[in-house]
């Protein structure tokens, strides 16, 4: 099951990303979230590289969901 403040936290989240369909239905099925992309490994970026010049500052958490 996931707690609360972590179905707290991500249900706030801009965005939320995992790796495969079955991590996307185990959220969907044990905290109700569905908005998720599905971001496989190994797969190029359709949008090339990175542009030159400054950056917009992000956060990026990366979590495991365990008992």
């Amino acid at each position: 099951m996931i707690g609360p403040l972590a179905r707290w936290i991500m249900r706030r989240a801009t965005t939320l990303m995992t790796n495969s369909e079955y991590s996307r239905g185990e959220l969907a099925r044990n905290a109700g979230i569905t908005d998720v992309e599905v971001v496989h490994h190994g797969i190029p970026d359709p949008f090339g590289s990175l542009p030159d010049g400054p950056r917009e500052p992000i956060a990026l958490t990366v979590s495991n969901v365990a008992r």
